[in-house]
């Protein structure tokens, strides 16, 4: 995440909990090598991203006791074939949550927030997919849709687990389904990533 950061020095991006218009991964790719993928909404911040990839290259970027040294920054063309669907799957997990309300012991209530289970909720858990894109839409394109405008089909999860994050055991599920939905939509969901936390490197999709 801190190398991330470190590249996105000098973009209109704030270092704050509010939502991003990005989602990436970073996957092994070899001993001690490893690839970062970055896509963003946004075309002005995959560029500033690149271009800041670009100047590091060949230096050391020291993150806590660590060193990163960028040997090879190249764009990834778009995608030709986005219309008003996409069969998509998660790479790196998505995190899709309901708020949750309880009593303690002592009669005070309690906020928080629990997982959806696909298995046991795959209505709300759609519901939440649904309300996060159109929440997305707004703040990133300007543009004002509906639950009816989404649809997502075929939906299944493929696997879940944790990701040590912030001192914090972090759920997340991957998943699969056909989206369908205007083309905004779409290139949002691929270029910018699903559910929350896409800017802490969650959500990010393959289409085809």
């Amino acid at each position: 995440m801190s190398l991330v950061w470190r590249l996105l020095e000098n973009t209109p991006v704030n270092h704050d909990e509010d939502e991003k218009p990005y989602t990436w991964t970073i996957e092994e790719s070899g001993k001690n090598n490893y690839t970062l993928t970055f896509s963003s909404i946004d075309t002005n911040i995959s560029k500033l991203f690149l271009d800041n990839a670009s100047k590091n290259m060949n230096q050391a970027i020291q993150i806590e006791d660590s060193f990163w040294i960028p040997v090879l920054a190249v764009p990834v063309r778009d995608i030709p074939f986005l219309e008003n669907w996409a069969r998509i799957e998660t790479r790196n997990g998505m995190i899709c949550w309901k708020q949750t309300h309880t009593i303690d012991k002592n009669g005070k209530e309690r906020h928080g927030k629990q997982t959806y289970d696909i298995n046991t909720d795959k209505a709300g858990f759609i519901k939440a997919f649904k309300q996060r894109l159109i929440r997305r839409a707004k703040l990133f394109l300007g543009q004002t849709y509906t639950e009816d405008d989404i649809q997502v089909k075929f939906l299944q999860r493929t696997n879940y687990g944790y990701v040590e994050y912030k001192g914090l055991k972090t759920p997340y599920q991957n998943i699969t389904c056909k989206l369908i939905a205007p083309k905004p939509i779409i290139e949002l969901a691929v270029y910018a990533g699903v559910g929350t936390k896409t800017g802490s490197g969650f959500g990010m999709v393959l289409a085809a």
